[in-house]
């Protein structure tokens, strides 16, 4: 839970393992409105936006940079979870050595093919 400059309170959590976000949404979000309403009592709390999404992964927790066939001349840098921007930030340096030079000694750690190195959780 924070508050933004305009006096809003974003509100989020209960996160759960589910193929259908949209399923739950109205749930958690009145669930969420609840628990902050119990610390906040004073305040009228009511939703103008509300949303669910996927959290997805990979089976080794390790983004996933490089091309695809299918796109040539196109580069992707897929970093999932709570590093996300962090891996984001790094990664596209190693893109950038990559498009200029065409290698960086990273690559095969972040490669799309780099195969299970542990087992699927």
């Amino acid at each position: 839970m924070r508050t933004t400059k305009d006096n809003r309170i974003i509100i989020g959590g209960l996160d759960d393992n589910t193929a259908n976000p949209d399923s739950k949404i109205i749930h958690r979000k009145n669930k969420l409105i609840k628990e902050c309403q119990k610390l906040f009592p004073e305040l009228d709390i009511y939703p103008e936006y509300y949303l669910s999404a996927f959290y997805g992964g990979t089976h080794d927790g390790l983004p996933i940079i490089g091309e695809y066939e299918e796109y040539p001349n196109c580069y992707f840098l897929m970093a999932y979870g709570d590093n996300g921007l962090v891996y984001s930030m790094a990664l596209a340096k190693i893109l950038k050595k990559i498009i200029a030079t065409g290698s960086h000694s990273a690559m095969s750690i972040y490669s799309n093919s780099r195969g299970e190195t542990h087992p699927k959780q």
